[in-house]
């Protein structure tokens, strides 16, 4: 995340989302101070994965009844919560643009993130320029259905 706010290692950016999404709809704003950004981090690597571990413990008497047999067993459950692909879509917007969206373009822009768009008349100054801000902000080119369909969202919502 920006500034150096998120501090995973190795880094999750769908974790990093999600709690750009969380934070959004808990404070309506994105993070701008270093402390907002900590809470960002804490969202996205303490909060989105937790562990519950669970012991069960057997005692058995062997034929002297001095000596006991203890078997323990420890099971851990980890939890991910799985974003919607809307929740994404508005983690991405929030990447993109540095704010959550709030205006009919920036829902638009949302809208096709996570049902694609095609044009009637394809604008390839205005892809190329959307290419470009998604390799910077996302740091590699566009490959995936899902990729494409954010180039979508940057060249034709009007929200970029």
């Amino acid at each position: 995340m920006a500034d150096g706010g998120c501090q995973g290692s190795p880094r999750d950016i769908e974790k990093e989302q999600a709690a750009l999404v969380i934070f959004g709809a808990k404070y309506a704003k994105m993070p701008s101070t270093s402390l907002e950004w900590n809470v960002l981090n804490t969202i996205a690597y303490r909060l989105l994965e937790t562990e519950t571990t669970t012991t069960t413990t057997t005692t058995v008497e062997t034929t002297a009844p001095a000596e006991e047999e203890i078997t323990a067993t420890t099971e851990t459950t980890t939890t991910t919560t799985e974003l919607t692909l809307e929740q994404k879509a508005i983690g991405w917007f929030g990447k993109l643009s540095g704010h959550l969206p709030s205006t009919d373009a920036e829902w638009t822009a949302v809208h096709y993130m996570v049902d694609g768009y095609t044009p009637a008349t394809q604008d390839l100054d205005a892809e190329s320029a959307a290419i470009k801000l998604f390799s910077t902000k996302f740091g590699y080119l566009p490959s995936t259905d899902q990729d494409w369909n954010i180039i979508a969202a940057i060249a034709y919502s009007g929200a970029f």
